[in-house]
């Protein structure tokens, strides 16, 4: 029996695309309409504008040879020229015919404009029937094929069409890309909140719903709610936080390492710390979130950090027993680790990378003998 393909569900960001994108692009395509039937009729009006103009001026150099017929000579120059362009004329001078060159299905039309004839279409004039000339002794019928006019607009409403594609193509590039960068943060902490949220209304449930428990149950269920909502918590920071940075930039100013130092000390008792850098010039408020992330997600993996701060940069140092050369590659391109592999959010990994790189420095992970190392590199050394 063939297996059934599992079905591929869109995610939220996706679906807007698509909507955001195919109401675009059927605004386009009616805007495109218009401005094709709009330059078409535009471009025909012109046309036969042109071939009526045309049509009185030879009417009336015609008439004008000295108030007699034609020479042969003039007639067969008048016929090359206009054969060359898809044109037929028929000449009655003084009620002779002296030339015509119509098919011999004869192009007959009640009125001056287009006619229909096959499958071609043409614009026929006829002197007679122009109530503007007047006096004339000499007669002109001319029928001009616009089969030309037409394969020039064909073309012309192909390249457009060709233009609209590829403008599409490219919004639609664009589009896909800006809404997946602004979507990815809201997927990746819907994502991460499901396993916390499912765990509070777990334990939420187990506090409510069981009448005999023992105070040691309690305040164990009571912990991991606090916990997870702490953790919760710890994500929509971090988000806000890079928002921040995007936004508003840094505000740079020359601090004191010492108490910054000290209290990342105060933290824990397997803080160790080494320290000859006196000052830095940064954001106060972005340095001290950026080594309290790296301090803290240290601690979460081992007993013990070290930190070491020189005019080179600062350090930050502990073990991580779980974690592998490739996840050390994903953690120097700013991407989430899995809850498996790390403790925590994994949230303050790509906020110390955008406050690094809002500062010119440059941060990365190194790991050896199972040792991860945070190097913050000033000056992006």
């Amino acid at each position: 029996m063939m297996k059934k393909k599992p079905k591929t569900t869109l995610k939220l960001w996706e679906k807007s695309f698509l909507l955001t994108f195919c109401v675009f692009f059927i605004l386009l395509n009616i805007a495109f309409g218009i401005w094709s039937v709009y330059q078409f009729k535009s471009a025909l009006t012109r046309e036969m504008e042109f071939c009526r103009a045309e049509a009185q001026q030879l009417t009336a150099r015609i008439s004008a040879v000295n108030e007699k017929a034609p020479s042969e000579l003039e007639m067969e120059r008048l016929l090359h020229f206009y054969s060359g362009r898809q044109t037929y004329l028929k000449i009655i001078f003084d009620g002779e015919q002296w030339m015509n060159s119509f098919p011999d299905d004869a192009i007959l039309a009640e009125h001056n404009g287009t006619v229909r004839v096959g499958n071609d279409t043409f614009y026929y004039y006829d002197s007679l029937l122009d109530a503007g000339i007047r006096d004339q002794n000499a007669e002109l019928c001319y029928a001009k094929n616009l089969a030309g006019f037409y394969g020039k607009q064909y073309k012309i409403l192909a390249g457009t069409a060709a233009a609209m594609l590829l403008i599409s193509a490219i919004v639609g590039a664009l589009l896909y890309q800006a809404m997946k960068r602004i979507y990815r943060p809201v997927s990746n902490i819907s994502h991460e909140l499901k396993t916390p949220l499912t765990s509070v209304m777990g334990y939420a449930q187990y506090l409510s719903q069981t009448s005999r428990l023992s105070e040691a149950d309690r305040k164990f269920a009571q912990q991991q709610i606090l916990q997870e909502a702490y953790y919760m918590k710890d994500i929509v920071d971090r988000v806000l936080t890079l928002d921040s940075i995007k936004n508003t930039g840094i505000h740079r100013e020359v601090i004191s390492m010492e108490p910054l130092l000290e209290e990342l000390c105060q933290l824990d008792d397997g803080i160790s710390i080494e320290s000859s850098l006196a000052t830095l010039e940064c954001d106060p408020v972005l340095i001290k979130s950026m080594l309290l992330n790296l301090v803290n997600n240290g601690l979460r993996e081992s007993k013990s950090v070290q930190i070491a701060a020189s005019a080179e940069g600062i350090t930050i140092s502990n073990e991580a027993p779980a974690l592998t050369a490739r996840d050390v590659r994903h953690l120097n391109q700013g991407e989430l680790l899995s809850r498996e592999k790390i403790k925590g959010s994994g949230y303050g990994i790509p906020l110390c990378h955008e406050i690094s790189k809002f500062h010119g420095w440059k941060l990365e992970y190194t790991l050896q003998h199972h040792n991860l190392t945070a190097h913050i590199h000033f000056a992006g050394k």
